[in-house]
């Protein structure tokens, strides 16, 4: 990634649960995880939305967390 080049790119954040919801995990590889998915989604978004949400489901007590961009994907 070029450090000088400009990004015009708008973050949202939506969360979408009652309360805290109690998480079993591995702080630090969580964490690593959604920095990376996070930094990735930057990297390659010149221009355009990234999408960080998570949400409980109800199977299992489980948090769903998703990161999603506009930018130039996977060809």
């Amino acid at each position: 990634m070029n450090p000088t080049r400009a990004l015009f790119i708008f973050l949202t954040v939506i969360l979408s649960f009652d309360g805290r919801p109690a998480l079993r995990a591995d702080d630090e590889k969580l964490r690593a995880v959604l920095q990376n998915l996070i930094n990735t989604a930057i990297k390659f978004t010149e221009r355009g939305i990234i999408t960080i949400s998570a949400r409980c489901l109800p199977v299992n007590d489980a948090v769903e967390i998703s990161v999603a961009d506009t930018g130039i994907g996977i060809p």
